[in-house]
């Protein structure tokens, strides 16, 4: 990671367990040297008493989190006021005794807002210990605090010594988490883990925590299927890769790979990549065959990627790089697009510059008498911090870089000259705080277009001028970008009401939104149609979606609406009626009541037996709702014909017994004189389904009747002579 410091005076004496090199400086803390190139950079303090500070982080708005070596998280404002009470606390089991061991690394899920997870690297147990990631969470009711009890462990596993243990951990433009492991330790990789793929030491692992208990491989990692070898692994070859970023606008990844004694290497690995990448340790160092007493016996001249910058230690330039950040800020045009990185032991920085697909400028920037710069950090707007450790567990720091020769801000829109989308097209500048943002298309300024964003309502060219308000001169002007604007295709619903009652039948929903074509969805629906009858009386959302030629998509979400239909239950007369009787009124018999009734001899609610048919006859009952949705229900009424009869429908002479029974039934009737009788059954239809001719006399008679062969339900029974008729109603059951 970086290296011991033994003491400060009129010289530094600069130690690791390898080497010592002497440096003659002064102390002045606050002073720094210009160099005649650009930029010119130099270092705010925002806050002091931190203890060995190595990280600064973000987790997506304005907070900075703190990473503190012993074991804790400190959150810190951008103005440097401190939280009293610490994010996290796990210093009792971190083991931190050693110059390279302790809380390492900081990494927040790429949805933290949603999921409040995040994790860390450290290190536990005694001696070497072990390397453990874990994730934690926020504490559900305050977002300042972890919750301490959430632990869960992700990967662990052992370190052979106390150094080299890497630390670095980030999430990937791709959703990944990658982990940044160093040899192990000792000194020239003695164990030959950097080529080894077959360790996790000396690697940059990528492994997916995304909806995981603990971690899945990757299909794509460039070993996956191999034998003898961990499928986590993304690259290797390294020896302490300390610190690595990625680029938050174009996703390269830059990686400062710490030296062990002739060369510290800056590496780079494109967006493109596709992993697999061979840095060289312990085979190289920098660009050069690793000196002796290195073993580099069995290691093949070809098939490393060489760094893309190299730091000689030679003549006290450096020892133990610090890698950095590419800033993507918006408050100094001169570091934008620019790698800057330092040296634990001298207090150097450097700048790289990406010129072309494997071309790289190099800056050197200012020297500061401070050194002990143990990590970048980058904010929520892509501004820039730097740690200083101290030489005490209270005189760590944090500092905010600027850049101080130039006071112009970036106007950065794309790297693309043209944009196409479909409407609306939003297209944005980076935002910093105090900037002013005003908007051009190609007739001139946009009245009113004042914000860090823009959407455009045509076709056509844009830029933006984003200025410091207040000081003459620092202002910038973004390249113009051509924004194609696709239209979307308007979805019009019909002036339909989307009502549907309980007892209604299905309906498909595309015949209400046009342009059809789309793809319907939502809650109770079978594909896009409401079947009514399965849905609870409610309001239903949906939505509608549809692609036009152009591949522009159209949303539209509307809302249907199922309502209650009335049950109705009736009380059918069980009353044979004569067809001489008068007529009589309906209400009553079904509810709930309000409704029409109809059928033959159905008026006015009323029925007429003189006008219906003899036998049974059907009455229908339709009722509307407040909702307006229609129930029906139906009845039979019985009409015998009683003319020139004489009317013995109700008397108690005509017995039927056991009723209701399977089909056996005795009937028994007092009969005032002899008569010629008829039987007859009829169904609730009025069909016949059975009849018998008997001779009563006067007195009591009794008839036997198998009904076996008829179904279960309600019949009735007719006993008719010249001078009477009578029906009951009977049931097999």
């Amino acid at each position: 990671m970086y290296s011991t410091i033994s003491s400060i005076s009129t010289s530094i004496v600069i130690q690791n367990q390898y080497h010592e090199k002497v440096f003659n400086s002064s102390c002045t803390s606050s002073s720094f040297f210009i160099h005649a190139q650009n930029p010119v950079i130099n270092l705010t303090q925002l806050q002091t008493g931190f203890d060995s500070p190595v990280g600064v982080m973000s987790c997506g708005d304005n907070r900075l989190f703190i990473l503190e070596q012993d074991g804790r998280i400190r959150i810190m404002s951008k103005s440097g006021v401190i939280n009293t009470t610490a994010f996290l606390d796990i210093s009792g089991p971190v083991q931190s005794s050693g110059n390279e061991q302790g809380l390492l690394g900081l990494a927040f899920s790429p949805n933290y807002k949603q999921d409040g997870f995040f994790y860390i690297n450290y290190i536990i147990g005694n001696g070497a210990g072990s390397t453990r990631i874990s994730r934690f969470s926020v504490n559900p009711t305050d977002s300042n605090l972890a919750d301490v009890n959430s632990e869960v462990i992700i990967l662990e596993f052992t370190q052979p010594y106390t150094n080299h243990n890497g630390g670095n951990i980030m999430f990937g433009p791709d959703g990944y988490l990658y982990i940044n492991q160093g040899d192990g330790g000792s000194g020239n990789d003695p164990q030959g883990n950097g080529q080894n793929k077959n360790t996790f030491l000396g690697k940059i692992l990528r492994i997916d925590v995304n909806n995981q208990s603990t971690y899945a491989i990757p299909s794509t990692n460039p070993f996956v299927g191999q034998a003898n070898v961990k499928e986590e692994i993304w690259a290797y070859g390294l020896r302490n890769p300390w610190r690595a970023s990625f680029d938050r606008l174009t996703g390269d990844m830059w990686i400062g790979d710490v030296g062990q004694d002739a060369w510290e290497e800056i590496d780079f690995q494109p967006a493109s990549s596709t992993g697999g990448e061979n840095y060289g340790w312990r085979c190289r160092e920098g660009f050069h065959v690793t000196p002796a007493p290195a073993n580099t016996s069995g290691c093949p001249s070809t098939g490393f990627v060489d760094p893309v910058y190299e730091v000689p230690q030679a003549g006290g330039t450096s020892c133990s790089i610090t890698g950095g950040y590419v800033y993507r800020g918006a408050q100094h045009n001169s570091l934008f697009g620019r790698y800057l990185f330092t040296d634990y032991c001298s207090g150097r920085f450097w700048a790289i510059r990406k010129t072309g697909a494997n071309t790289f400028a190099f800056d050197t920037l200012q020297s500061f008498t401070t050194f002990q710069y143990t990590s970048f950090g980058q904010d929520n707007l892509g501004e820039l911090y730097i740690c200083y450790r101290g030489s005490t567990s209270t005189n760590g720091r944090i500092y905010k870089i600027s850049e101080t020769s130039d006071c112009k801000p970036v106007a950065f829109i794309s790297f693309d000259d043209s944009l196409s989308g479909c409407a609306p097209v939003n297209i944005s500048a980076l935002k910093g705080e105090g900037l002013a943002y005003q908007w051009y298309n190609s007739t001139g300024l946009i009245n009113g277009a004042n914000s860090p964003e823009h959407a455009p309502i045509q076709s056509g060219y844009y830029k933006v001028l984003v200025s410091k308000p207040g000081q003459s001169g620092c202002e910038s002007m973004s390249d113009s970008i051509y924004v194609t604007i696709k239209d979307t295709t308007a979805i019009v619903p019909s002036n339909n009401l989307l009502e549907f009652c309980t007892n209604a039948a299905s309906f498909d929903l595309t015949s209400h939104l046009s342009p059809a074509g789309g793809v319907i969805s939502g809650n109770g629906l079978s594909g896009s149609v409401v079947v009514p009858s399965a849905l609870s009386a409610g309001v239903y959302n949906a939505s509608y979606v549809y692609q036009n030629t152009d591949g522009c998509t159209s949303n539209f979400a509307f809302s249907f609406e199922i309502l209650d239909s009335s049950t109705i239950t009736t009380n059918a007369p069980s009353t044979v009626f004569c067809n001489t009787e008068a007529a009589f009124t309906l209400d009553g018999i079904c509810t709930p009541s309000g409704g029409n009734y109809s059928g033959i001899a159905v008026s006015n609610n009323s029925f007429n037996p003189a006008l219906a048919n003899i036998g049974v006859n059907n009455v229908a009952y339709t009722f509307t709702n407040a909702d307006g949705c229609i129930s029906s229900g139906s009845f039979l009424i019985s009409v015998q014909n009683c003319t020139g009869t004489e009317d013995l429908r109700n008397s108690e002479s005509l017995m039927i017994f056991p009723n209701p029974n399977k089909g056996t039934f005795t009937l028994q009737m007092e009969s005032a004189e002899n008569a010629n009788t008829y039987i007859e059954v009829t169904d609730m239809a009025g069909r016949i389904v059975f009849g018998q001719s008997e001779n009563f006399v006067s007195g009591t008679n009794v008839s036997k009747m198998n009904l076996t062969d008829l179904s279960k339900g309600i019949y009735y029974l007719s006993v008719k002579s010249d001078a009477f008729a009578v029906m009951k109603k009977i049931m097999i059951q």
